[in-house]
């Protein structure tokens, strides 16, 4: 390869090289990447996800990115205010006792008994602050979730 070649392959690949950086700097300057954690597995824009969903989740897809993200600074303040223990705490705790030679199954029980417990309360004080959130938006704001809800995100 001549040196002239090689100057220009060496251009066309720092420009393909920073083609792609500017894509990926651009999808998380544009702040996307923080709705992306928000949508399950398997679940795909314009698609309905399969099987009912009884819970608060499709309500709070619904809501536009301002108020998602009011919501769950609410809820983490919320969560804080009641001493609910992080998962990363749960984690550690789990794996120790997972760990532990003798195995103390009664000790795992107790453990994921007290977790599921802090789950419910978890849900409870989110159904709650939805709830309130939902009651403090105008009726026009409420009929756009709604209509969200109805026809999915255009």
């Amino acid at each position: 390869m001549s040196h002239k070649m090689l100057k220009i392959s060496l251009v066309i690949s720092l420009a393909a090289n920073l083609l792609v950086l500017g894509a990926i700097g651009g999808f998380f300057a544009s702040g996307h990447h923080k709705d992306v954690k928000l949508e399950r597995a398997g679940y795909h824009h314009g698609s309905r996800p399969r099987g009912p969903n009884l819970g608060f989740a499709p309500i709070i897809r619904a809501m536009d990115r301002k108020d998602r993200r009011a919501l769950g600074r609410m809820i983490k303040k919320i969560h804080a205010e009641n001493s609910l223990s992080s998962p990363g705490a749960f984690n550690g705790k789990l794996a120790d006792l997972i760990g532990t030679t003798p195995f103390e199954p009664l000790a795992l029980l107790d453990l994921l008994e007290q977790a599921g417990t802090q789950a419910e309360k978890r849900q409870t004080i989110t159904r709650q602050v939805l709830v309130e959130q939902l009651a403090g938006m105008s009726a026009q704001e409420r009929l756009a979730i709604a209509n969200t809800l109805k026809n999915g995100r255009r």
